[in-house]
């Protein structure tokens, strides 16, 4: 360049950009696109270049920061060409403080599905692919895209296009990713494949949704006979119990030998009071609990006690086991019951002896771990 440096390679901002403003060669002007120490200076260049090959090399090239590439890109009419700066690797430097993307851009402007398919397919960065996808319109490439693709973003993404029931149906029961299934079920809308997929998932968190969204008792019920019982341990396993209103579907859980939460569910929601009644006598008590030592006294007094319709009886047994519990959760929703404010006041403290009661056990426990 001899002795002297032209203006625009200066490092001052307003010499350099002046002279750039006034450059009209177009030789020139890839070359202070490519080389000026200053990347506004090297844009503004960029935005005067009409040669396309030009332009297409300055958006390929890795030495050039991800500002300069992607304005490169907004002058680029060829979609052959924008579909290969869009399938480039990510060595490609980007800006740290910048969230332009001079591949994603070049998906922007592609019309051709046939092209927007390749860098769906091919795009080695998966972000890519996965914005290319968001404008991908083929639903078997989609569908097949979200079966296949390693990417859980671009599986997510084909997932969100896609429009049949069967295909998402699939991906809900076979997809690895929670994220990836809860889309696919989302947008399933038939109660009759949301049961189909009930018999066949094996995901407890596809389960768990499915009961969120079917409505039908039937449905509902056939899920809690044929798959959730395997689930016995799982918080969710009766999260379609909870649901069923149907009182024909009631009565027949409540025939059928079952644990005791099952029978304490099915009877509130059914709301025969003559069942309820029995089932909270001192037998009944004795019996739910026997049965269920660890959370017994918490099924009857959170979901027995508030279905009765006897006030006389659902105070007498409230009071009655605030006053005897050694559960904090107990006690607690027992004095949600309980109208008589002076029971409740008798209460008052009641909670931190609970507490002082289970930690000398411990104690003991321990003392006895450790000298017994």
């Amino acid at each position: 360049m001899g002795l002297f440096k032209p203006a625009w390679m200066s490092d001052n901002r307003e010499k350099a950009l002046l002279a750039v403003g006034k450059e009209t060669d177009q030789v020139k002007l890839a070359e202070i696109a490519e080389s000026a120490p200053l990347d506004a200076v090297r844009i503004t260049a960029v935005e005067k270049l009409t040669d396309q090959p030009t332009l297409s090399r300055i958006a390929s090239n890795a030495s050039c920061s991800e500002a300069v590439r992607y304005t490169a890109v907004e002058s680029l009419t060829d979609e052959a060409t924008l579909a290969i700066i869009a399938k480039q690797q990510k060595e490609i430097r980007r800006d740290m403080f910048t969230r332009k993307d001079a591949r994603k851009n070049a998906v922007e402007k592609l019309a051709s599905q046939e092209l927007i398919a390749e860098v769906s397919c091919y795009a080695p960065d998966s972000s890519v692919r996965a914005f290319a996808v968001s404008k991908l319109a083929l639903q078997p490439l989609l569908i097949e895209i979200a079966r296949k693709d390693v990417s859980r973003e671009v599986r997510c993404a084909a997932t969100r296009s896609i429009t049949s029931p069967t295909a998402l149906a699939d991906i809900a029961i076979n997809d690895t990713d929670v994220k990836v299934r809860a889309l696919a079920l989302d947008k399933i809308t038939d109660d009759s494949i949301r049961a189909e997929i009930a018999n066949r998932v094996k995901h407890i968190d596809v389960q768990c949704r499915l009961v969120d969204y079917i409505t039908d008792d039937v449905a509902l019920y056939d899920i809690f006979k044929s798959k959730w019982e395997r689930l016995a341990f799982s918080r969710d396993y009766y999260a379609a119990l909870r649901r069923i209103k149907n009182p024909c579907i009631l009565r027949e859980i409540l025939s059928e030998p079952s644990n005791a939460y099952t029978r304490i569910v099915a009877a509130a929601n059914l709301q025969d009071q003559e069942i309820l009644e029995e089932m909270v006598q001192p037998e009944g008590i004795a019996e739910i609990i026997a049965q269920d030592p660890g959370y017994g006294e918490r099924h009857i007094v959170s979901v027995l006690l508030p279905a009765l319709e006897n006030k006389e009886l659902q105070q007498q047994l409230a009071i009655e086991f605030a006053r005897k519990t050694n559960d904090v959760v107990v006690l607690e929703d027992a004095k949600l019951l309980i109208d008589n404010q002076e029971v409740l006041d008798s209460l008052i403290g009641r909670k931190e002896s609970i507490i002082d009661y289970h930690d000398e056990c411990e104690r003991i426990r321990t003392a006895g771990g450790l000298f017994g």
